[in-house]
């Protein structure tokens, strides 16, 4: 069989159907990372805007910097932080061991 037409993770079926229903753990543990990624990604929009809203000292930006911290700190911790280390290590490197 010729290298170029062997089959992995990344190229067993095209299609996003492939990838929604696959069972495959290192596709399953792929998908986590994205979805991890994006989540990293909006806390850190969420951190820009806290020290915009610091930048910004009016009456208003108080309680914004309040919201903008309480959903910084609950994206970062629930989203990112917490299913990190058992999506990534569960799911794509401790069945290859």
């Amino acid at each position: 069989m010729s290298e170029s037409t062997t089959d992995n993770y990344l190229t067993h079926g095209h299609g996003i159907r492939s990838w929604i229903f696959t069972l495959d753990h290192k596709r399953i543990g792929i998908m986590y990372m994205v979805g991890i990624l994006t989540a990293f990604f909006i806390g850190g929009v969420f951190a820009v805007l806290l020290r915009l809203s610091l930048w910004n000292n009016t009456n208003s930006a108080h309680e914004l910097y309040n919201h903008y911290f309480t959903l910084h700190g609950t994206v970062m911790i629930f989203l990112f932080i917490i299913p990190s280390i058992p999506a990534i290590l569960g799911n794509f490197v401790l069945p290859l061991q």
